[in-house]
Parts: structure tokens; sequence; C-alpha cells
């Protein structure tokens, strides 16, 4: 049967399946403003949301639990709800404003940070997955998931809703969706230098996108307070896509030294800054891009939100449970509101008050650098430096206290013998007199325990850090892979589980290692907890993933015993290490043990997605083609997949066995019917194998989702579909 698919899918491509309307650009925050009356904030420290209403002369202030880690919110004002997003526990808390309480949650992929609603949908930057995810508002079913570079996390909205800009926290890049076809146009580089990208400010006007961020120097073979890391605001054009790296702000310039540039607000020519290490706010006017205030707030502040009818600012200091209110006009602090209360041991909160820090002397010499800079939230920055040691992979604290001697070379027997660092790099004036107690070696002077509160504060915050949850998503191909890596690991030939001894998976002790240029280095045994998102690897960090550490030289590192016996050894080998989770005990646990969603309302309008996908292997002189799709909506969907043999333009329709049948405008039947809502969900078919010369023809495969019982072949009951060719 002969049918040129060209212009029925490009009927398709002009059906708007998600068009959307909304009235101002939408900002990713842990604080937002609604109808000028009330201050909504997220207190990520309390696990709370406090909803605040403004008065002439008083605020009155209600706060209510909704999970572990709440890190930004966003208002849907249509159904009167807030969405929150609580980050440690893979969840989003949906909070009725009426009434204030919590009517249900919905499970979200692992790390939830921004999220951004319009009429319709609402977006969720989850940063420990790699993806944006899309909620209908009405039913909370996950209709799609856009997998985008790692870490997204802040997001805004465009005015008219069909481009979505979302930040990448360690990388300093910026990823442009269309909303409609739910498909990523473009990622646009800051600068491999830029990281600590959480926030972006849009101006409707000039189409420019104003992002906070922080550049590494990480070349310096000397690194000191002041040439380590330095503040700067990079500019984007959006219609060009281009990054204006000539035209970037650089903030200890125009106003002073700062630590942390992390969250923004674009009012009229006014851009704040919120510089959360040195706990103050830079206001720069974007025309002459000079500063025109610079203003101490509370104690590490994330986020900013504005109210025209009041003419105020509104700073959430996370650190403090307050929120400093600004004159927009005067540009002077007017109040300080209490928002929140912090459960937190008094020594725990004040060692994380230190940590966060660059505006305490003690910690930093003129605001610069804070233990967060290269360790945010006790994590990772994924960067090398140079130290007197050689060159070091920053790694994280989570769980760090369980595995010393610390530092990668093991010359520190106590967290406390960080004070070298402060006073060293940080420039800080120490939080103990006298000596650092390293000299000749940390750990062969003196112990820092209990020679200063503060000190013993810093490590208690230290100590507390835990991971957060992790939803595991393996298929069975995985879980097979796992099993026989796990039997590579254990064997007493390979030798891995020597050093690496579980639960830890480290022997906590240091060791004489030969390098690739035969020299000799002293390095402590690292855990391999919750590896994948703590590349790069090696104490260097010259191996970018696990595989090239195992790989021979000159391919790879040729790290410890491993022996190859087969292709998919090291395959693998790296599936088990990527799949090792810390217990119970290291990681935080949730207030719910069981997650209900809210009570579903009307459906405004259908949508879906779908994505196909493909991998062909050579087996034995024969190619295995693995085909599958990714698909969910927000009602009962017909999926339809086609082939079409391009030369030929002829189509059949295939079934969930990969059997073809014939499909006309007459005749047709879908591969498979979802008699309700599904959840975004990757559906594999059965792995075929075929000559290589069966795939010398091109084809073309097409997933076509309507709503159930619709034709596939009018366009405008197709609400989803994708195509690659097989090659």
């Amino acid at each position: 049967m002969s049918l040129s698919l060209k212009n029925f899918m490009r009927a398709a491509l002009c059906f708007p399946y998600f068009a959307q309307i909304a009235l101002a650009i939408e900002n990713t925050s842990s604080i937002q403003v609604i109808d000028a009356t009330q201050i909504v904030v997220a207190n990520q420290h309390s696990g709370s949301v406090s909803f605040i209403d403004l008065g002439s002369t008083s605020y009155s202030v209600s706060e209510i639990s909704v999970g572990l880690a709440p890190q930004t919110l966003a208002f849907d004002e249509k159904r009167n709800r807030v969405w929150v997003a609580n980050q440690a526990e893979n969840t989003i808390a949906i909070i009725s404003r009426e009434t204030k309480i919590v009517e249900g949650k919905i499970r979200t992929a692992d790390g939830p940070f921004g999220i951004v609603i319009d009429e319709a949908l609402a977006y969720v930057s989850s940063q420990e997955s790699d993806v944006v995810q899309i909620f209908d508002l009405n039913n909370f079913v996950e209709i799609g998931s856009i997998t985008v570079p790692p870490e997204p996390r802040g997001m805004a909205l465009s005015a008219d809703s069909n481009r979505l800009l979302v930040t990448h926290f360690s990388s300093g890049q910026l990823t442009l969706i269309n909303t409609e076809s739910l498909r990523v146009i473009e990622t646009i580089s800051l600068g491999s230098r830029a990281t600590l990208t959480q926030s972006v400010a849009i101006d409707p006007d000039q189409l420019l996108a104003y992002i906070p961020n922080t550049i590494r120097n990480t070349d310096n073979p000397s690194p000191a307070f002041d040439t380590t890391v330095f503040p700067f605001v990079s500019i984007v054009d959006l219609k060009k896509l281009d990054h204006l790296r000539s035209s970037r702000i650089a903030i200890d310039v125009i106003d002073e030294p700062v630590g942390i540039p992390l969250e923004s607000l674009l009012d009229g020519d006014m851009l704040y800054v919120v510089n959360a290490a040195s706990n103050d706010l830079t206001v720069i006017d974007i025309n002459s891009r000079k500063s025109l205030k610079h203003l101490e707030v509370g104690s590490f502040p994330l986020g900013i939100a504005s109210n025209h009818k009041f003419k105020e600012i509104y700073i959430d200091n996370s650190l403090d449970g307050t929120i400093t209110v600004l004159n927009s006009e005067s540009l002077e602090i007017k109040d300080t509101i209490e928002a929140a209360s912090i459960p937190i041991e008094p020594s725990i909160l004040n060692g994380q008050k230190l940590f966060h820090s660059s505006d305490d002397p003690r910690m930093a010499k003129d605001q610069w650098i804070s233990c967060a800079t290269c360790h945010f939230d006790g994590s990772t920055d994924h960067a090398n430096w140079f130290f007197p040691d050689g060159l070091r992979n920053t790694p994280s604290l989570i769980g760090a206290t369980l595995t010393g001697p610390f530092h990668w070379s093991g010359n520190l027997d106590e967290i406390q013998d960080v004070e070298g660092t402060i006073r060293e790099l940080q420039g800080g004036t120490g939080l103990v007199s006298g000596p650092t107690n390293c000299a000749p070696a940390c750990d062969g002077a003196e112990k820092n325990l209990g020679r200063s509160i503060e000190l013993d504060d810093l490590a208690a915050y230290v100590s507390s850090l835990k991971f957060t949850l992790h939803t595991s998503n393996s298929s069975s191909v995985d879980s097979e892979s796992i099993a026989r890596g796990k039997e590579l690991f254990f064997d007493a030939e390979n030798n891995c589980s020597s050093c690496h001894v579980p639960p830890l998976y480290t022997d906590k002790l240091n060791h004489k290692l030969l390098q690739p240029d035969l020299s000799v280095k002293t390095l402590n045994t690292p855990s391999l907890l919750r590896l994948k998102r703590s590349a790069p690897y090696l104490h260097d960090g010259k191996a970018k993933t696990l595989d090239q550490i195992l790989l021979p030289q000159p391919l790879g590192y040729g790290h410890g015993e491993f022996q190859l016996s087969s292709s998919s050894d090291i395959p693998d080998l790296v599936n088990f290490i990527q799949s090792l989770e810390p217990l119970p005990n290291l990681q935080v646990q949730p207030l719910d043990s069981v997650i209900r969603s809210p009570s579903p309302d009307y459906l405004s309008k259908a949508r879906a997605m779908v994505e196909f996908f493909y991998e062909a292997l050579e087996e034995s002189g024969r190619i295995v083609l693995k085909l599958g799709y990714r698909h969910g909506a927000n009602v009962a969907t017909d999926l339809y997949v086609v082939v079409e043999h391009m030369p030929t333009q002829e189509i059949w329709s295939l079934d969930q066995d990969l059997n073809l049948s014939e499909i006309s405008r007459n005749l047709f039947s879908p591969t498979v019917s979802f008699e309700g809502p599904s959840s975004f969900q990757s559906i594999n078919f059965p792995p075929t194998f075929s000559d290589r010369s069966d795939l010398e023809a091109i084809y073309k495969i097409y997933v076509i989702a309507v709503m159930q019982g619709r034709s596939p072949f009018a366009s405008e009951h197709v609400l989803s579909f994708d195509s690659q060719v097989l090659e």
C-alpha cells in the first residue's frame, strides 16, 4: 500500500498539541508573591512552606510541613494550588492555597529542583536524573520527560509559554526547549569555566537572558582566595542563541567581591543578584552595567521575588528562616520577616552557616570563597584543582566522615584539619587561635578536635550530611548486567573488593599506587557509593568515565587487577559499581511511607508525548535490533508504530510482536491501546535478528499517539509523534 507520509507528518507538525498561553514570564524560585497579598516561601532546612499574608502594619505567618528539602515552588492560579519540589525525597507536594493543606504528593525522577507552571502543565527539572518532566495540572500524570545535559536546575518559561530555558548547575550550560514539540532546540555554553548556574532572568524586550554564575580558574597552579573563583553575570542573546562573552558583567569589578552569585530578578531596568555565600545583594542597572546598590541581607539567601503593589522586593534568607524586605524605590531595607523555625541542632546549624559563608572573615578573606563554592550542599563541583600535593579532583563530602583519613592523599586524620584549608586557600583568619596543627603534617600533629566550638560545629555539619533518596529504574537487562558485574567485583582474581570493602566500599587505607607515568603516589581508597553522580574520576580527575579507569593502557588507566574475559566485562562491572547505594542510615528518610496523589480535577485538554528509540548491535555476524518507545498521556490513547520503506513510500503497521500488517486510511489497528491516562514509561519490543543486507534499504519508523478510537491519518487527532531512520 503506497502512501506518502510527508504530507501527513507536515500537517501533524502544524497541529499545536502543546499550545499554551501565559500572562507573564515564570521563573523558578524558592519564594513567590501571589496576588500582591501573600508571600509563599519554601524553607528547605525546615521541610516546610510558609504562607505570609501581607497586612498594612503586620505579617501573618502560617508554616506547614511539606517534605524533605523543599527547594522551589510555583503557583497554579487557575486551581489555586502551590506546587513544591522536595528534592531529597523525589516528590512534588501539592498544597491547597485556600486550606493550606497538602492535598497529596506525586513522585518525580531523582533530585527535583525547579518548577514552572503555565495554564495546563508543570515543568520540573530533576537535577540528579538529567531530565525535565512534564506533569498535567489536572490529573497529575507525567505526560513526558525530556532528556537534557547533566544537572538541570533553574528554569524560566517565556511569556507565550512556547520556550523553556533550563540552567545546568555545574557545567555553565543553558538549554532551550520547545514546549510545543517537547524537544531540545539548543544547548548554549557559558564557557567551560562557568559553574553554579542556577537562575536565569529574561528581558522580554531585548530578548536577553541574564545568568549569574561563578567562573573557576582551574588552570591556576597556585590557587589563592582571590585567584580561584570570580563572580559574573553572563548574558545570552535569545534571538541568535549566542553567549555574549564580551558583554558579561564582572560583579567584583562593578560592585565588590561577592561569593556565589546564585539567584536573580529582573525588574524593569534593574537586575537584582543574590550572592548566597557573601550574604548580600547586588543591584545592577542593565543599561549602564553599573552597580546601583550593595546591601547586606541574611544567611545564605537563595530566592528573590517582587511585589509591585507595595513596591517591595523579598529575599529568602535560607539559613536564618527569615525574609528581608527591600523598598524597590529607595533600595533601602525596611523590614525582616520571621518566616520559619529551623529544627536543626544548634551546633550543626552553626556549622552549616560557617560552611556556606564567605561573609565571615574567619572563613574567607574579602568574601571571595566559601567551603560551599566547591562543595555546594556538601557535594562536588566536578572540577580538578591544583594543590600542593598535585592535581586533585573535588570529592563529595556526603558520608565522608565515615571514610577517613581524608583528602585524596589521606593526610588529614580529622575533619577539623580543614582549618589549614580555611586559612591557606580561603584566606580566612581561621576558627582557632594559634597554629593549624598541620605541621609538619596534619596526621602527625596534635588534634584540632576540641580547640574551638566553631571548628567542631563545622565538623558536626559535615558529619551530618546524608545522601538523598534514590529511585531505582533499572531494567531487567540492567539487573542481569549488574549481577554479572557483582561476580566480577568480588572475584578473587580481580580483587576489587580487597580495597573497596562493603558496605562503604573502601578499606579507609592509604596505598602506594603506580601511575601511568610510572611515578608512585600514596592515595587513599575512595568510597564507591553513588559514584554515578560524581564524575570525573581518580585523584586527578583524568578519567571522564568509569570504563576509562578499567580499560588497559593506552585506552584507559588499567586501574587495579581487573582481568578481561569478554567484551561485556567492563560494561557489567561499571553497571554494578554505578548501582552501589548507601545503607539506609546514610540516606535521608522520607516523611511519608506511602505517597498519595491528589484527587484529579476535570480535564482541560488532551496531551501526550511519544519517543522512538532503537539500538543496533552486531552478534555473530548478524544484527540485533532492539526497538522501543516511550509514551505518556493524560487521556486514553491509541499508539501506532508505522514502518515506511522510504524509496517506495510503502508503509506497514507493527504490532507488539513486530509483526507487519497493512495500514491505510480505511484500515488501521493500533499497536497498543492505553485505556486511561498513563505516566511516561519505556516499552521495549522483543529483540529481533536481521542480516546486514536487510538493512541496506532505508526504513523510517514513526510512533504516533492519538486519542483512543481516532484515526492516525487525521492530523487534528494526533497528540504526539516521533520518527527515526534506521541506519
